[in-house]
C-alpha cells in the first residue's frame, strides 16, 4: 500500500499499478477523515477490501474526499464539491495509469456512495461500472434522523463545516438509479442499524431494468464489515466478481 495526497486528498494505492490495469476507485465515506467508524476508531475494513481487489489484479485506491472546494471556512463539507473532488481524482488517475474508461469502476460506501451515483450521473461514459454498500434508498425518508445528525457532529467537530441542505437534498435513490447508463449493484446489509427499516419490496420492482442491475440484501451484515466477518469471503467474492463482469478485458 502507498499513501499520496492528489489535489489535497488523501488516498491509498494498492496493487500493481501498471499501465491500464483495471482501477477500482473505493470512496468509503463522505470526508471520512482517515476512515474512522462512529467510535473515533481506525477502520480496517476498507484496506482490507482494497487488499483482496488488488490480489485478484485490480488496482485499488482508496480516497478521502473532502469535499470543501477552495475554501473550508466558506464551502464547508458539500456533496457537489466531494462530486468535484472524485471528478479531479479519477480523471489524474486515468492519465497517470494510461487507463482507458471501460477499466476503470467505483465502489462507494454509506456517504461514499451517494457521492459514488452522484458522480456517475454527473459524468456518463467515465467509468464502466459501480457497485454501493451500505447506502440508504432516500437520505431523508430512510436514513435514520438521529445517525444523520451524529454524522453531521462528527464532522463538524473536526472543524469541517457542513452544507446540511445538500446532503438532505441530493439523493434520491429512486429517482437517480432510473437515469444511470452503467451496471450497477446495490447491496445492503439487514442489521444495518443506520438506516430505517427497508422498503425494499416497494421499491426495487418499481425501478427501470434497461441496464444491468443487481440488488443484493444480506441478513447477517451491519454497516461495517471487516476480514473478522464470518462471511467475510462472501463479502468480498460479491464485488470482486462484480468488477470482473463488468470491467472489460483489455
Amino acid at each position: 500500500m502507498k499513501r499520496t495526497s492528489i489535489a489535497g486528498m488523501e488516498c491509498d494505492i494498492f496493487g500493481c499499478r501498471k499501465k491500464n490495469s483495471p482501477l477500482i476507485l473505493m470512496i468509503p465515506g463522505g470526508s471520512g477523515k482517515n476512515y474512522k467508524d462512529s467510535n473515533g476508531n481506525i477502520f480496517s475494513g476498507y484496506q482490507h477490501l482494497a487488499e483482496e481487489f488488488s490480489l485478484q489484479g485490480f488496482t485499488a485506491v482508496i480516497v478521502d474526499t473532502h469535499g470543501q472546494g477552495r475554501s473550508k471556512k466558506e464551502n464547508g463539507y458539500s456533496v457537489p464539491n466531494a462530486v468535484n473532488d472524485v471528478a479531479t481524482l479519477i480523471n489524474y488517475l486515468k492519465i497517470l495509469y494510461s487507463i482507458s474508461s471501460e477499466r476503470v469502476g467505483i465502489w462507494g460506501r454509506c456517504g461514499g456512495g451517494v457521492v459514488a451515483m452522484r458522480y456517475v450521473l454527473d459524468n456518463p461514459g467515465i467509468i464502466s461500472s459501480i457497485a454501493l454498500w451500505g447506502v440508504p434508498y432516500q437520505m431523508t425518508n430512510y436514513y435514520s434522523p438521529e445517525q444523520l445528525s451524529k454524522s453531521m457532529k462528527r464532522l463538524e467537530e473536526k472543524g469541517v463545516k457542513v452544507d446540511r441542505e445538500s446532503i438532505n437534498q441530493i439523493w434520491n435513490f429512486e429517482d437517480m438509479v432510473s437515469n444511470i447508463s452503467c451496471p450497477l449493484l446495490f447491496v445492503r446489509g439487514l442489521k444495518d442499524k443506520y438506516f430505517l427499516p427497508d422498503k425494499a419490496s416497494e421499491i426495487l420492482p418499481t425501478l427501470s431494468r434497461g441496464f444491468l442491475s443487481v440488488y443484493i440484501l444480506l441478513s447477517e451484515f451491519g454497516h461495517e464489515v471487516d476480514n473478522k466477518h464470518p462471511y467475510w469471503e462472501l463479502y468480498v467474492s460479491i464485488f470482486a466478481d462484480w468488477f470482473k463482469c463488468t470491467i472489460k478485458e483489455r
